[in-house]
């Protein structure tokens, strides 16, 4: 009998859970997909399948694009090479830098120095072919936008306002006949 003790011990722990009882997972409700008009395919469980809708409207705004075109035609019309740049010069393979200007550069720290008494920046003296930058070129295809939205708001008033004179003009005519 002492043998079968252990045996008959292990076969009841085993029915018996260590510890206190786990919870009763909730019962998930089955809720109705939103109809938002995106048609999944029988898809299985690896395959992932994103549903969005679509934004409207242009992906890039058309001020940037415009200002790319600027860009790119202004990069169009430069010389690509040294011997290009050196030809437009005037001077031969020949050419040998002289010495500084002196005046000109006693001129330019005089500037110097009345600009930054007076508080204002000085690295704009310091740019010798102003170009504008890309976002330079976005503001003036963003403001030449806008005047052709305008000018085509004023027109359309304007037309809208010389419609009403004419109805109202041949509405008071047919009443001034009899």
């Amino acid at each position: 009998m002492p043998a079968g003790l252990p045996v008959a011990l292990a076969l009841l722990a085993a029915g018996v859970a260590y510890g206190p009882t786990p919870p009763v997972p909730p019962k998930q409700a089955a809720k109705a997909a939103p109809k938002d008009g995106c048609q999944t395919p029988q898809a299985s469980e690896r395959d992932i399948v994103i549903c969005a809708q679509r934004p409207g409207g242009y992906r890039l705004d058309p001020d940037i694009m415009q200002a790319h075109r600027e860009a790119r035609q202004a990069r169009a019309g430069r010389l690509k090479t040294p011997r290009e740049r050196m030809d437009g010069t005037g001077c031969g393979m020949d050419c040998r830098p002289s010495s500084p200007d002196l005046l000109a550069m006693a001129i330019g720290a005089a500037t110097m120095a009345k600009r930054l008494a007076d508080g204002k920046e000085v690295g704009s003296m310091f740019i010798t072919r102003p170009e504008p930058d890309e976002y330079h070129r976005y503001l003036a295809a963003k403001q030449q936008r806008e005047a052709r939205e305008a000018a085509a708001k004023t027109a359309a008033i304007v037309a809208a306002a010389k419609a009403g004179q004419a109805a109202s003009a041949n509405a008071a005519a047919p009443a001034a006949k009899p």
